[in-house]
């Protein structure tokens, strides 16, 4: 049954499609990092340290210059950090000098971070009773798409110029799918598959409003609104039609920012 309500709803079918395309493409982005970075003969146990340190050096900072930005935000910073090394070190694929080490370091520890946040936002978006078997079915897609990619580096199938052009697309894809994911931060995990279909809309759990039916904070409107219909006389709420949950969509969040555009200067 919940196979049959995933494709069958919108936004928990969208969902899924973008995190499974997110796991496939990073994953081939970070598999040409690490073949490009290892096939080199200087990489040794000093370069692997300070790719660690550095990783750690990058996540510091950003928790603390990066502390307006949504997780969703830091993912597409990490993603475009990690592909534009990434296309770096095809450029300097030729160079053994300390200027490849540097650029090796920089997207090793970009992808690092960048896997790292993907890892904390897959399971926020998945309800209780299918997150394992997503993420499961996320982890083995991103499997076939490092498959995939180590195949076509190993065996030369493409030259340099053309993976550069890969590299990129794969990078500004990814950066477009991050984008369209609904924001985790502040948000209580979903605990049904329908938590997951007014994701945009609710900052709790629906079952948020059978515990605490007569709080006036935003989480208690909101829930009201999306879930029950308010009796007026008692205040209690009242089983009827649920208001549908707002789709996901491209155009629909061109709208909005447009709309937020023109309110602010006009």
């Amino acid at each position: 049954m919940s196979c049959v309500a995933i494709l069958r709803t919108h936004n928990i079918r969208l969902i899924l499609m973008i995190l499974m395309l997110i796991w496939l493409l990073f994953e081939a982005l970070w598999s040409v990092t690490y073949l490009t970075v290892y096939k080199a003969p200087h990489i040794s146990g000093p370069v692997l340290c300070s790719i660690f340190f550095t990783s750690i050096a990058i996540g510091c900072l950003s928790v603390y210059v990066a502390q307006s930005l949504r997780l969703r935000h830091k993912l597409v910073l990490c993603v475009a950090a990690a592909g534009t090394y990434t296309a770096g070190l095809i450029l300097l694929d030729d160079n053994d000098d300390l200027s490849r080490v540097i650029v090796a370091t920089l997207a090793m520890s970009s992808g690092v971070l960048a896997r790292l946040l993907i890892l904390v936002i897959t399971p926020r978006l998945f309800a209780i009773s299918i997150r394992a078997t997503m993420v499961g079915l996320c982890n083995g897609i991103a499997h076939i798409g490092a498959l995939v990619t180590y195949l076509v580096v190993v065996l030369r199938v493409m030259n340099n110029y053309v993976l550069l052009g890969v590299i990129l697309a794969c990078t500004l894809s990814l950066g477009a799918l991050c984008m369209k994911l609904p924001d985790v931060d502040d948000r209580e995990l979903p605990d049904v598959l329908e938590d997951m279909d007014y994701f945009m809309d609710l900052s709790k759990p629906l079952r948020w409003a059978s515990q605490k039916t007569r709080s006036t904070s935003r989480e208690e409107v909101e829930l009201r609104v999306h879930s029950f219909s308010t009796d007026r006389d008692s205040g209690a709420p009242s089983a009827t039609t649920r208001v549908p949950a707002r789709p996901i969509s491209w155009l629909c969040s061109w709208v909005d920012r447009l709309n937020c555009f023109r309110r602010k200067f006009y």
